[in-house]
């Protein structure tokens, strides 16, 4: 979601993942985003409109829609042999 410091500022949507990038478009504090492509400096992101660019990560804040959304999360061993899952408590 596009997160502006000020809600007077617009993000912009560049075609490449650089500042001298053409802008695209740009956007307002609230508007939904998907993240493609994560990176530290640039997400590759799709709009809620469906353009598609990069927005400079500090811009943007992730979470969920709403309480209701999912997420998968995948276990993996360091030593690549199984893990052992508990159910309830473990003292």
């Amino acid at each position: 979601m596009v997160n502006n410091p000020k809600d007077t500022q617009v993000l912009n949507l560049r075609q490449t993942a650089s500042l001298d990038a053409k802008v695209l478009d740009y956007y307002r504090n609230g508007v939904k985003v998907t993240i493609l492509k994560s990176g530290s400096t640039w997400h590759k992101v799709q709009v809620e409109d469906g353009k598609v660019g990069y927005m400079m990560a500090k811009y943007l804040t992730t979470r969920p829609v709403d309480a209701n959304d999912s997420y998968t999360a995948y276990v993996t061993s360091s030593r690549g042999t199984g893990i052992n899952l508990v159910s309830g408590s473990v003292s």
